[in-house]
C-alpha cells in the first residue's frame, strides 16, 4: 500500500509504501492517512521512501561500503553483525527516492557514525532535495499578523514556538510554522505535520501534557516513542492555520545574552545546529562520486538566507523571553 501526502504546503509531498513513519522532525505523525493529498494537486517536489528488498552491490569481505549504483544511484550498507542494513538514494529530481531494506528500517533508531537513522537521513535528503529547486529548511517559528508574515529565529528551546502560540493568543493572527518552516527567500512556507515539545498550558489533551511531562525526564523518549498528538495542527487547529506566508519581518531570540551583530552570520547558525545536511557523509560520498555538488547546494542555502533577510524588516530581541511577545507587537504595529 502506498500512502502520500503534502508535507510542506505548495511544495513536497511524500510517498511511502511504509505503515509507520519512522522518527522524523517534519513528520511528526505515525498515522499517515491523517495527511490529505489531493491528486489533481501536484507539489513541485515529489519524494518517496520506501522499504525494499535491495540487491547487495559492495563486495564481500571488502572494505568498501559506499557504492554508486547506476546514473544517479548511491548505494551503503552496513553490517550488524549477522544482519545486512541496506540504503539506496537516487539523485534524479523528477524521482527522488530513498529506499531502506527492513533490517536497516528496525536497527535505525539513533544515528551512530555514519550509520544514519532512516528519519535523519531523509531530512537531510529532503533538504538537498529542496535545495535543488531553490527552497531551504528554515530553523524557525512563523505567524500571519494582519496579512503580514513574521519569522522568529532562535536555537532549540529559545522560545519560538512559545512565543508564536501565546501572540496568537493574545493578539489574534493566523499560524504558520513551529520550529521547522520552508522558504524560498521571499515566502515562508509551513510544516504543518511536524511537532516539537509544546507548553502543556497551550493545549486541553491529558495525553500530551503527560507525554511532555515525561518528556522533561526521560532521555530520548521521542526517538522511541511519538508524541500522543500527531501534528501542530492537532495543538492550534486548521482554522488558525495558513500554508504559507511573506516574509516581512524577522526576530531573532537572543534573550538577556550579547546581541548578535550579524542576522546572516546568527541565522545561518541556527540553521547549522538544526540541520545537518551540509555534513551528511553520505551527501558528501555522492559529490565524490559526481552525482551532486555540494559546494553549490550549500552556496544555494547561504543565498536564500540573505535573499530572506533582505526582503524583510529585521530585528534583535535581547530581552528576557516573557517580553518577546510584547515587544514583536509593539515593532509590527
Amino acid at each position: 500500500m502506498t500512502y502520500s501526502g503534502e508535507i510542506i504546503s505548495d511544495v513536497a509531498t511524500l510517498h511511502t509504501n511504509i505503515e509507520k513513519f519512522p522518527h522524523c522532525p517534519i513528520v511528526s505523525t505515525e498515522n499517515l492517512d491523517a495527511i490529505p493529498y489531493d491528486r489533481e494537486k501536484q507539489s513541485n517536489i515529489q519524494l518517496s521512501f520506501n522499504t525494499s528488498k535491495l540487491e547487495r552491490e559492495c563486495s564481500r569481505g571488502v572494505d568498501k561500503n559506499i557504492v554508486k549504483s547506476g546514473e544517479n544511484e548511491l548505494y551503503f550498507e552496513r553490517p550488524m553483525g549477522p544482519i545486512l542494513a541496506q540504503a539506496k538514494l537516487n539523485f534524479d529530481q523528477n524521482k527522488s527516492i530513498l529506499e531502506f531494506n527492513k533490517s536497516y528500517m528496525r536497527l535505525g533508531k539513533a544515528t551512530i557514525d555514519q550509520f544514519y537513522s532512516p528519519g535523519h537521513l531523509f531530512m537531510d535528503f529532503l533538504n538537498w532535495r529542496l535545495l535543488q529547486s531553490k527552497y531551504t529548511l528554515l530553523h524557525a517559528a512563523a505567524f500571519e499578523y494582519q496579512n503580514e508574515g513574521v519569522v522568529l529565529i532562535g536555537l532549540s528551546n529559545a522560545g519560538k514556538t512559545t512565543t508564536t502560540l501565546d501572540f496568537l493568543s493574545t493578539y489574534g493572527g493566523n499560524f504558520v510554522a513551529e520550529d521547522i518552516a520552508v522558504i524560498d527567500g521571499e515566502t515562508v512556507y509551513s510544516c504543518p505535520y511536524s511537532l516539537s515539545p509544546i507548553d502543556p498550558s497551550f493545549t486541553d489533551s491529558k495525553k500530551h501534557k503527560y507525554y511532555a511531562k515525561l518528556d522533561n525526564h526521560v532521555p530520548l523518549l521521542d526517538r522511541f516513542f511519538n508524541n500522543p498528538m500527531d501534528s501542530i495542527l492537532d495543538v492550534i487547529g486548521k482554522d488558525s492555520f495558513v500554508g504559507k506566508t511573506s516574509i516581512d519581518h524577522i526576530f531573532v531570540l537572543s534573550g538577556e545574552g550579547p546581541k548578535p551583530e550579524s542576522m546572516y552570520d546568527i541565522i545561518l547558525s541556527s540553521n547549522r545546529a538544526e540541520f545537518t545536511y551540509s555534513a551528511n557523509q553520505l551527501l558528501w560520498a555522492a559529490q565524490y562520486r559526481n552525482l551532486i555538488n555540494m559546494e553549490k547546494t550549500i552556496q544555494t542555502e547561504e543565498t536564500l538566507l540573505q535573499d530572506a533577510i533582505n526582503s524583510a524588516e529585521t530585528h534583535i530581541l535581547s530581552v528576557p523571553p516573557e517580553q518577546y511577545t510584547e515587544q514583536i507587537h509593539s515593532f509590527i504595529t
